[in-house]
């Protein structure tokens, strides 16, 4: 064995210690015992080359655990990723499907409050948010109106009040779009900007504001939805946002669904009010055509003003403006 180990000490050497002269496997394996077990004293080059078959050996090892290592790791995070990627489409479609559910609903409203309800009713169902608001914010006269007001399981009445300071530093951002959202540094927010008005019991510790975009950077009345929690700070995720903020484009659309609605219906009333405005002076005109006696003349019309107006009282005078009596 010490012959053997030798000679191949030599061949390493004359190699310039090329690694692929050194022992490996079970020969190494071989060696390393009966090195251990021999009372025979190994020369030092007989010594170098064992030990320097060894270390590679033990090098060996140290790299193959580190690539075994490397490969777990891009196993687990192709799993990790797979995971998510499967978490965030099965998400993406409840998502979608809350989305459509509300379409569905928007379209069969054309009144804004009914909007404002539906909106309100199904963000609090599938949030689970502690307070949720749609509120209309009227830049001209410095005025916020709560059209929905819900925390917790209690729905609060229709409310406005002036733009505290803290609102007034957020009208900016909501002219331009911008989504808002505070997962923390509530309480100092409120002590340094000021806001007095807590619409519902207590001051949030985290929320998100979401305006109606109308696509008008100088919008002098502007939606948004807000979603609050009192409990804990960080409770809206970046899904959550998302949600919201698709949610307010559909309700967008369908209340200028709806003020296109009113606004048809308001010219087809005026319309139709003048329509029969015209109609009644026919009738009068025709009326009068027919007659010559004036007492009829004014019978005549005191009949058909009682009619227009539905009233059993209606009284024509003329002014004596030389008696200055009225007959």
């Amino acid at each position: 064995m010490q012959r053997q180990l030798a000679n191949a000490a030599v061949e390493w050497q004359a190699a310039n210690c090329d690694i692929s002269f050194l022992l490996t496997g079970a020969h190494l394996e071989q060696f390393e015992g009966w090195a251990l077990s021999t009372s025979v004293a190994l020369t030092g080059d007989e010594r170098a080359y064992l030990d320097a078959s060894l270390v590679e050996r033990d090098r060996r090892l140290v790299e193959e655990a580190e690539r075994q290592r490397r490969e777990l790791e891009g196993a687990r995070k192709l799993a990790e990723s797979e995971r998510q990627r499967a978490e965030m489409e099965s998400q993406r479609a409840a998502e979608l499907a809350i989305i459509n559910s509300v379409q569905q609903g928007l379209a069969s409203k054309l009144e804004m409050q009914a909007i404002y309800d539906l909106v309100g009713d199904k963000i609090k169902e599938i949030t689970g948010s502690e307070i949720v608001l749609i509120s209309v914010y009227d830049l001209e006269k410095g005025m916020r109106h709560d059209k929905y007001s819900r925390e917790k399981d209690e729905r609060f009445p229709i409310s406005e009040h002036p733009f505290t300071p803290l609102e007034k530093s957020i009208i900016p951002d909501l002219q331009h779009g911008k989504t808002i959202l505070w997962n923390e540094g509530m309480e100092e927010r409120v002590r340094k900007l000021g806001h007095s008005h807590i619409v519902v019991g207590e001051l949030p510790l985290s929320a998100v504001v979401v305006p109606l975009k109308s696509g008008k950077a100088d919008q002098k009345i502007i939606t948004a939805i807000s979603l609050q929690n009192g409990s804990r700070e960080y409770a809206f995720s970046e899904s959550d946002v998302r949600l919201v903020e698709t949610l307010a484009n559909s309700m967008s659309v369908a209340l200028e669904n709806a003020r296109l609605f009113d606004e048809t219906q308001r010219l087809f009333k005026a319309e139709q009010e003048r329509v029969a405005e015209l109609q009644i002076i026919n009738s009068i005109q025709q009326g009068l055509a027919a007659e010559l006696d004036f007492q009829a003349i004014v019978d005549l019309v005191g009949d058909k003003l009682r009619e227009v107006f539905n009233t059993p009282d209606l009284g024509i005078r003329w002014y004596d403006e030389k008696a200055v009596v009225s007959l």
